[in-house]
């Protein structure tokens, strides 16, 4: 049973959390922040409670087991607090989450040990689920949310014309917004089905089978939403449908979902009847260390954890920022600048230290450039934000990819995207320069950030964005575009001369 010193390793754990937590405050207060703001993590409050509820109700199973420190996982625990100052140097708050949850979990295994670590194993997978995650998800739930829909009316027999989100029936046109991925029912239903999975059953097959339930009952529901929304408005009337959507679009949809997800598995539950008898080869389990050891394994794991946030206010302390000048160099012929700026096309990154929009013509077609500066990123001020968009919110998205085009000497990847407003269509290109190369994937320019910081590269950074309208062929400003970039290598002088490196 339990004794005095295997209640100060469970104190002692406790303690050590939240010392984490204060060492790590500003993730702590930030993450806090998304679940006040975004709908879609607001469940991340229910997260810490149901995890202690967990693991109170394993108490009598823990009163067996004696906790014996492992220091061994204090591997763990530097790996999780590395992570945590990529995320930090870097200000992508995902990547300190992750870390910062690494460190807390890593402590707990390093002063009570695997046995005990294995015996609150769900509670402390389940507390993951308060990290903000998934917004990356929005575009493919729009897709099938799209799909959805159109698949329902074409089944109903309504005449329907869909360019990727957007929505063409005889009564008027609709668009699934981001608004209506149907995450914000995704990341509960997820958290509730490994939940549910858990205390309803026993074998892993029900509990896979139960999780898939929740992944995809809340994607198919809200597609069959989005399609009772359309006829409705196709029916009866677009402001009555609206004003429905927006009346059942909230907690009350999910509450709907929830419950069919709960009568679903609560069917095929399998009953536990606990036990209060020693668990089999309880009484060979290792003597618990002394108080002394535990308290100095704690105060030793939080001075190693400690080390991280002083690390990163030295690697951002030395990366003093620049003033950006950035002019535009010379152009191969026949391109040359046009004064005119179209006011329509208005990308939006937050917190540049500089940034410039240009329309450049060879005579016949247009390319409209837009760079976004930063001498030094931090937060609120990050070339990789999930607040910074190409485009404006009278522009809707159609299709999306990558290309490689060659630009100067260089091949530079690009994130493509097809647009569509009431001023026409355009096509897009997307990429990132960081610590002077080029990458279109935003998780591997917070990567050369972090390596740039830490290892004293160039910190510099800059978002670029290349576009050009078409009528009806797409392909044809694909071309426009990659000639322009093999025409001239200017971007890259550009943004050298911004970061005083020519």
């Amino acid at each position: 049973m339990t004794g005095n010193n295997d209640r100060l390793a469970y104190w002692m754990a406790g303690l050590g959390v939240l010392m984490v937590t204060a060492l790590l405050f500003e993730t702590a207060r930030d993450t806090v922040g998304v679940w006040s703001t975004s709908s879609s993590f607001n469940h991340g409050f229910a997260i810490f409670p149901v995890v202690a509820y967990l693991i109170w109700e394993r108490k009598a199973d823990l009163a067996w087991v004696v906790p014996k420190p492992a220091p061994w996982a204090l591997i763990l625990v530097s790996g999780a607090a590395v992570v945590w100052l990529i995320g930090r140097v870097t200000d992508t708050l995902l990547v300190q989450q992750i870390g910062f949850m690494g460190v807390a979990e890593s402590l707990v295994l390093t002063l009570l040990g695997p046995q005990v670590a294995w015996r609150i194993a769900f509670p402390l997978f389940f507390a993951w689920f308060a990290i903000p995650f998934g917004d990356f998800l929005v575009p493919p739930m729009q897709d099938v949310t799209a799909l959805i829909l159109v698949w329902g009316l074409e089944l109903t027999g309504i005449p329907v014309y869909a360019d990727g989100v957007l929505i063409s029936i005889p009564s008027g046109d609709f668009e699934v917004a981001e608004a209506c991925s149907g995450l914000r029912f995704f990341t509960a239903s997820t958290a509730l089905g490994a939940l549910g999975a858990n205390m309803l059953y026993r074998s892993w097959g029900r509990r896979l089978a139960f999780v898939a339930l929740a992944l995809t009952i809340p994607i198919l529901a809200n597609g069959f939403r989005a399609y009772g929304i359309v006829v409705l408005a196709h029916y009866v009337d677009r402001d009555f449908a609206l004003g429905v959507d927006h009346l059942i679009y909230g907690w009350i949809f999910f509450s709907f979902i929830t419950m069919i997800l709960i009568a679903i598995g609560w069917q095929f539950r399998e009953d536990f009847v606990p036990t209060t008898e020693a668990p089999a080869g309880a009484a060979g389990f290792a003597a618990p260390a002394g108080s002394r050891s535990v308290v100095m394994l704690t105060v030793g794991t939080l001075a190693l954890v400690s080390i991280a946030p002083s690390f990163a206010s030295f690697a951002l302390a030395r990366t003093a920022e620049q003033a950006p000048t950035m002019t535009v160099p010379a152009l191969s012929a026949p391109w040359r600048i046009v004064e005119e700026i179209p006011q329509s096309w208005q990308p939006a990154f937050l917190g540049p230290d500089d940034e410039a929009r240009w329309r450049f013509s060879d005579g016949e077609n247009m390319v409209d450039v837009y760079i976004a500066y930063y001498a030094r990123q931090r937060q609120g001020s990050e070339a990789v934000s999930y607040g910074n968009h190409v485009d404006n919110k009278t522009w809707r998205r159609a299709g999306v990819g990558t290309t490689v085009v060659k630009h100067g000497e260089q091949s530079v990847s690009f994130h493509a995207k097809t647009l569509i407003s009431k001023h026409g269509k355009r096509l897009s290109w997307k990429t990132y320069w960081v610590d002077q190369s080029f990458t279109a994937r935003p998780w591997m320019a917070k990567v050369m950030q972090a390596r740039a910081l830490i290892f004293g590269g160039t910190p510099a950074a800059a978002a670029l964005v290349v576009s050009s309208p078409y009528d009806d062929r797409p392909k044809k400003a694909a071309e426009t575009l990659k000639k322009f970039l093999a025409d001239s290598g200017f971007m890259i002088q550009t943004l050298d001369r911004a970061a005083g490196l020519k």
